[in-house]
């Protein structure tokens, strides 16, 4: 599983559909989803991107089953009472109840449900063969000793439930910087700041100015219990580093690595 790198195909999927007009970046939640969340009328669709609304985490609900279990709606239903941890857009924090409130939206935008809109607007665009939203992986991922692979979850979420494989994770962010995927003014929109997520710049599902010691990266990093990606590409130098480990306690490590391997 490639965890909160499905933020970064999204996202794509969210631009796709601004570009030929489908959405917009300042739509509200309340336009397209009517009475779903009390602060609907002042969130937009690109603080669902960048993490910048301040609905809490449902993955924080003591409710909050297991990854894969719930829909979209009612994983938003386990903190759509809470008061909003920060005003929308004034800070950013990782929460992924924006890419389930996302993935509602996208979906009525879209007319199609979310794996389908990814499939034709990144997936075949970028020729993406190895990667699907759900599934299970065919690497098997561990927390310690446990067996901590998620295999074919009934909602693979909007926020981490992608299947991929090193290659295309490696592809998709050649074409994407590349502007094979979205046009070029869509693709340096993503690449804006628009919020700081854990002291790192947040763009839209990108982590973007991320500081190595041989330059500024562009990518993405996911983590879970059983699996860590870091999947990060320098493009005034045309190179992309993708790590994968099938323990999600590998992550410190992944990060050496792949800084190691772009700055060789």
């Amino acid at each position: 599983m490639i965890a909160s790198v499905t933020k970064a195909l999204v996202a794509t999927a969210a631009l796709s559909l601004v570009q030929d007009g489908s959405l917009r970046l300042g739509d509200t939640v309340e336009k397209w989803l009517p009475g779903l969340l009390p602060a609907g009328r002042r969130i937009k669709v690109e603080h669902l991107l960048s993490m910048s609304s301040g609905l809490p985490n449902y993955k924080d609900s003591p409710d909050f089953p297991a990854p894969g279990v719930l829909r979209p709606r009612a994983l938003i239903d386990l903190i759509a009472k809470q008061p909003l941890d920060f005003e929308p857009g004034t800070r950013g924090a990782q929460s992924n109840t924006n890419y389930a409130v996302l993935q509602l939206i996208l979906e009525r935008a879209g007319h199609a449900p979310l794996d389908e809109l990814l499939t034709q607007r990144v997936l075949k665009p970028a020729g993406l063969i190895h990667t699907m939203l759900g599934g299970t992986p065919t690497a098997l991922g561990y927390d310690g000793v446990q067996d901590a692979t998620i295999r074919n979850p009934e909602n693979p979420s909007a926020a981490a439930g992608a299947v991929s494989s090193v290659g295309d994770v490696e592809r998709f962010l050649d074409f994407f910087t590349a502007a094979k995927i979205l046009d070029a003014k869509d693709t340096k929109a993503m690449q804006r700041v628009y919020s700081n997520v854990g002291g790192e710049d947040y763009g839209l599902g990108l982590l973007v100015h991320h500081e190595l010691s041989c330059g500024t990266a562009l990518g993405q990093v996911g983590e879970n219990a059983g699996y860590v990606v870091d999947a990060w590409t320098l493009p005034d130098k045309a190179r992309t580093v993708v790590v994968a480990a099938t323990s999600g306690a590998a992550g410190l490590e992944a990060e050496r690595v792949a800084e190691s391997a772009l700055c060789a």
